[in-house]
């Protein structure tokens, strides 16, 4: 409603405001949100300490392993960790160029995309398959 001036009366504006207020989430929601987002943050932060505990361990015992020249672990440590080697040869006659490709298994984890019924498209090269030349 408006007055005869053309401004929002008392009345209206109260009823506008109390509207607005009604769709706005109330302080209680608020901080039910944040301490939900509290809790999602403590189990990322739980979780992270535990893989830095995990991925210590695990330099501590490479180096363990390499300290000792143990090739039996190092093949299999290789062997699980490694799922392609490639070897391609670029060019012809004089200028033929050996191109190798060594894949791993979190990289084509992370690598592969699914483009159509039972497809597999590799997405962008992963910074973990590692091409030389």
């Amino acid at each position: 409603m408006r007055s005869a001036a053309g401004r929002p009366t008392r009345v209206s504006t109260s009823s506008s405001l109390t509207r607005s207020r009604a769709k706005q989430p109330s302080s209680g929601d608020n901080l039910e949100v944040l301490r939900a987002q509290q809790d999602v943050a403590a189990a990322y932060a739980a979780h992270h300490a535990e893989a830095r505990v995990l991925l210590l361990r695990l330099r501590d015992r490479l180096d363990a392993i390499e300290a000792e020249d143990d090739w039996d672990t190092k093949r299999k440590v290789v062997e699980t960790l490694v799922t392609t080697i490639r070897a391609e040869t670029i060019g012809e006659d004089h200028r033929k160029q050996a191109r190798r490709t060594i894949g791993d298994a979190c990289a084509e984890r992370q690598a592969l995309n699914v483009v159509g019924p039972g497809k597999l498209a590799p997405s962008r090269p992963s910074a973990r398959s590692r091409t030389e030349r």
